[in-house]
C-alpha cells in the first residue's frame, strides 16, 4: 500500500513540475519577446511571442503578436491575432484602452487585406482556406482575413457533406461567403409499434425529434427510441444510421399496466434470442421487459442445432437460462471438399472391398483350374 501511495506523489510531483516547466518556459520567450520589442527588433519578438502563446495561450500574449505582427509586416497574421484577442472576454483587470487600440489597428492592417465573413447553414462548420493541411480558420459563423487573389472556401460539418467555393479577393474589400451543407441520410423503419403511438428519437449529440411510426430519413450517427403512449410501454431501444443504407428498428410494445419479470439468458457460444418467434436480443443479455406468463424461448446459433423451450416468466422474479448449444452433424467430406453421399464407414468398405478384389485369383487363372479339378473329383469317384 505504502508503495502506490509512494507512486501517486511522485505522479503528481511529476505533473506539477511539467506544469511549473510550462509556466516557466512561457515567460521566458514572453520575456525574449519584450528584449526583442525594446531593441526594434520586430520580428524576432514576434517569434517569441507566438512560442510563448502556444504554450500558455492568453489574450494578453495575443495582443502582443497581433501588434508585432503589425509592426513586422505580417498583416494577415496582424488582423487573425487582434480579431481573436477582441471575440476574447475581457480581461478582469479592465483592458478597455487596450481593445479600443487593438480595433483600432485592426482597421488599419484590413486596408492591405480582403476580409470574409463566412456562414454555414448549419452553423457551426470548419473552415479551411485554400488547403486543409493549412488547419482551421474557426467555425462558422467567422470572419477570415485573406490577402488579395483567388481563394477555395471549404467547410466542413459532422453528418454533413463537405462544401466548397471559389472566391476572388481584392485589397481592401469586405465579402460574404455562405455554403449550404447537405446532410448525409440513412433510413430506418420502426417495427411494432402502432400507427397511434409517438417516438422520441435522441441523437448521441443531443438533438431531440419526435416522429411518428413508420420509415424515416435521418442524419447518420447512434439514436435512441422511446415510446410515447399513455396506454403503452416498451423498453428504449437503440439503432445506428448508416449513410445510404436501410437499418430497422423494433420495439416490443405492451399495455402499460402489464406486469413483467427478468428473463436471464447465457449461452455457449452466443446465440440470437428470440421469444414467441420475435428476435430479441443476443446472449448473454438480461431483459427487464418480459411480460408474466408462458413463453416459447428459442437460441439460434450458425452451425449449431436450434434450442427451444417453453419458459414461465413470474413477476418481479428473474428466471435464468444458461444453454451449450450442440453443433450440428456434419457430412462426410470428399477429397474435392464436396459432401459425400455415403456415410464415415464407407471408405473402410469400398477398402475392404478392393482388397478382396486383389486377393482373389484372376478370371482366367479360375477358369483353367476349373478343369483339373473335374479330373481329381473323377478319379476319386472311380475309386
Amino acid at each position: 500500500m505504502m508503495r502506490w501511495i509512494a507512486c501517486l506523489t511522485a505522479l503528481v510531483v511529476v505533473v506539477n513540475a511539467a506544469r511549473a516547466d510550462s509556466a516557466l518556459d512561457a515567460r521566458y520567450f514572453d520575456e525574449r519577446g519584450r528584449a526583442h520589442y525594446a531593441q526594434g527588433d520586430f520580428a524576432e519578438a514576434l517569434r517569441a511571442f507566438l512560442q510563448a502563446h502556444r504554450i500558455a495561450p492568453s489574450s494578453a500574449t495575443l495582443f502582443n503578436v497581433g501588434l508585432t505582427a503589425q509592426l513586422s509586416g505580417e498583416p494577415q497574421l496582424a488582423w487573425s491575432s487582434f480579431e481573436a484577442y477582441l471575440t476574447a472576454p475581457p480581461r478582469d483587470d479592465g483592458d478597455t484602452v487596450q481593445r479600443a487600440e487593438a480595433l483600432t489597428r485592426q482597421e488599419a492592417t484590413a486596408a492591405h487585406l480582403a476580409i470574409l465573413t463566412i456562414t454555414s447553414d448549419p452553423p457551426g462548420a470548419r473552415v479551411y482556406v485554400d488547403r486543409v493541411e493549412y488547419g482551421v480558420r474557426g467555425v462558422t459563423p467567422v470572419r477570415v482575413a485573406v490577402l488579395p487573389g483567388a481563394h477555395r472556401v471549404t467547410l466542413h460539418a459532422e453528418r454533413h457533406t463537405s462544401g466548397s467555393v471559389e472566391v476572388t479577393c481584392e485589397q481592401g474589400t469586405r465579402q460574404a461567403v455562405a455554403l449550404t451543407l447537405a446532410p448525409r441520410l440513412g433510413s430506418v423503419t420502426f417495427e411494432g409499434v402502432p400507427s397511434d403511438a409517438g417516438l422520441l428519437l435522441r441523437r448521441d449529440d443531443g438533438v431531440v425529434a419526435e416522429v411518428r411510426p413508420g420509415t424515416h430519413e435521418l442524419p447518420v450517427g447512434r439514436y435512441e427510441a422511446r415510446l410515447v403512449s399513455s396506454t403503452l410501454t416498451a423498453t428504449p431501444v437503440f439503432f445506428r444510421v448508416v449513410e445510404g443504407a436501410e437499418s430497422r428498428a423494433r420495439l416490443v410494445v405492451r399495455q402499460a399496466h402489464v406486469a413483467v419479470g427478468r428473463l436471464v439468458v447465457r449461452s455457449t457460444p452466443d446465440a440470437t434470442l428470440s421469444i414467441d418467434g420475435t428476435p430479441r436480443a443476443t446472449t448473454p443479455v438480461v431483459l427487464t421487459d418480459v411480460p408474466v406468463g408462458q413463453h416459447h424461448v428459442t437460441l439460434s446459433a450458425p452451425g449449431y442445432a436450434p434450442w427451444e423451450q417453453d419458459v414461465r416468466i413470474d413477476a418481479d422474479g428473474a428466471t435464468s437460462l444458461s444453454v451449450q448449444l450442440r453443433p450440428r452433424p456434419r457430412r462426410a467430406q470428399r477429397p474435392d471438399g464436396k459432401a459425400d453421399r455415403y456415410s464415415r464407414r464407407t471408405p473402410r468398405v469400398v477398402m475392404r472391398w478392393y482388397k478382396c478384389e486383389r486377393d482373389r485369383p484372376s478370371s482366367r487363372a479360375a477358369t483353367a483350374a476349373r478343369p483339373s479339378a473335374a479330373r481329381s473329383a473323377a478319379s476319386i469317384t472311380s475309386r
